[in-house]
């Protein structure tokens, strides 16, 4: 069995860093990136790598200071307002903060600087901030803002580390020509800036001229999507390993190079997760190499009715575009909360298979990734068939309650032979946990997803991806 890498498996659903302009690197993609599926994003060149660089781009573990410049005047309704909170709460819960790793800061502004709160790494204090946060019926100031942080910078910023500022905004600033000022007077202090435009709103022009690098600017339609976005580029802004480290490098190979570092792999830059207005992709060709698949399912009470009966129409699908059968596709499924819920073994038989995945029901309580994955392991000892493939699908919407439990149950499960892949629903997942369950050098096999509307199409790509041609 091959994974194929992400550069085929995800090829045509790429979003680029602005949201734009992607329409010449895939054919029958559409004209704005914001109507593509669940994306990784990755350069067409391989690039030289290190070890520590890859891991970075999963988590970032380098020194780094950060501010954060958060535009107040143009959240109109409290609803919106609590979005954007939300997705600050969760960069700052992503962050590694530590006063040797990640030091950061915040501000907000309208047409002047309201509240700052100096680079620190302090968590608490930082979410606490946010917490208490209000909007302002007044214009936008980029130029006041940028100024304020290069002063944070010049004062606090450590000597010799990374300064980089991300400005998020969901309007245009009223003084164009000083906000292009003081970016120019930032970027000559040394400072990386990055821009977040939000909604119809913005300038592209003023955002972009904020940046020294296009790749710098970003934006999405609404702020229902802003916490996906903002963890991936916490990914996007980690600085690279320290130059003594040797670099290997990295590019394309099969799945069973990639297994083991050095390997070449495409580079990514970021992760993208929006919503799709393409049409469902056709139905895949049905895939006659035998395979094992094991589906573990979260089915705690963050998981309402509504959202388990998605996910098991997105099974049903998988179950038809297999062929599933006792010399083909063998499928079962683990549901799970704080405990193990319905277990549906192995089995090659479809007919039966789709009767007991609508019969499922939800677990409820909390959340325990772990006994999901160890009643899957026990699974494939008791009805794994020898020398074939096993594959397993992680579902989750919720950090696990002890999420190293989780990591050690899905080493577990891979030293076993399974790969792992693992898919994370809505902000509430833990990046870092569902990449303890795929595995640090497999990050292709970690997918992230707003809705769980788009689970279905996932799950098709994944299959391809899992299943030799």
């Amino acid at each position: 069995m091959k994974l194929k890498t992400a550069r085929k498996v995800m090829a045509n659903y790429l979003i680029m860093p602005n949201g734009k302009n992607n329409q010449d690197l895939t054919p029958g993609s559409p004209k704005l990136g914001l109507s593509v599926r669940p994306t990784l994003l990755y350069t067409d060149k391989p690039k030289l790598m290190s070890h520590c660089f890859l891991v970075t781009l999963l988590g970032c573990d380098q020194p780094l200071d950060v501010v954060v410049m958060v535009d107040v005047s143009f959240y109109g309704k409290a609803a919106a307002f609590q979005q954007l909170q939300r997705a600050l709460l969760k960069l700052v819960d992503d962050m590694e903060l530590g006063e040797n790793i990640v030091r950061m800061g915040f501000l907000t502004f309208s047409d002047t600087v309201y509240d700052v709160i100096d680079l620190g790494w302090d968590a608490h204090r930082l979410m606490s901030h946010i917490r208490t946060l209000s909007w302002q019926r007044h214009g936008s100031n980029f130029g006041a803002a940028i100024s304020r942080m290069t002063q944070m910078f010049a004062a606090r910023g450590r000597h010799g580390i990374p300064h980089t500022a991300i400005l998020i905004t969901e309007g245009h600033s009223q003084h164009p020509h000083a906000s292009k000022m003081a970016a120019k007077l930032a970027r000559a202090a040394g400072i990386r800036l990055v821009s977040v435009g939000i909604g119809a709103l913005i300038s592209d022009t003023e955002l972009m001229d904020v940046v020294e690098d296009f790749a710098d600017f970003f934006n999405v339609d609404s702020l229902g999507h802003l916490a996906i976005l903002l963890l991936q580029i916490n990914r996007h802004i980690c600085p690279p390993c320290p130059t003594g480290e040797p670099t290997k490098a990295i590019n394309k190979r099969s799945h069973a190079q990639q297994m083991s570092l050095p390997r070449e792999m495409p580079v990514f830059r970021q992760a993208i997760v929006v919503p799709t207005t393409r049409p469902p992709p056709p139905k895949v060709t049905t895939t006659r190499n035998p395979n094992d698949i094991a589906i573990v399912v979260d089915g705690s009470s963050n998981v309402s009715n509504q959202q388990f009966d998605v996910i098991k129409t997105a099974i049903e699908n998988l179950i038809d575009n297999n062929d599933v059968s006792p010399t083909g596709v063998n499928i079962g499924v683990v549901t799970f909360s704080d405990k193990v819920g319905d277990v549906i073994d192995l089995t090659g038989n479809p007919t039966s298979l789709k009767n007991q995945v609508a019969g499922l029901t939800l677990p409820g309580g909390g959340t325990n990734v772990s006994v999901g994955i160890d009643t899957m392991i026990d699974m494939f000892n008791r009805l794994g068939r020898p020398n074939v493939p096993r594959v397993s699908v992680v579902i989750t919407e919720s950090k696990s309650a002890n999420p190293q439990q989780t990591a050690a149950s899905a080493t577990r499960a891979r030293q076993a032979g399974v790969q792992m892949l693992a898919v994370g629903v809505g902000v509430q997942t833990s990046v870092q946990e569902l990449i303890g369950v795929a595995g640090r050098s497999n990050v292709a096999n970690v997918f992230t997803l707003e809705e769980y509307k788009d689970l279905s199409s996932v799950l098709l790509n994944i299959n391809r991806g899992f299943c030799s041609e």
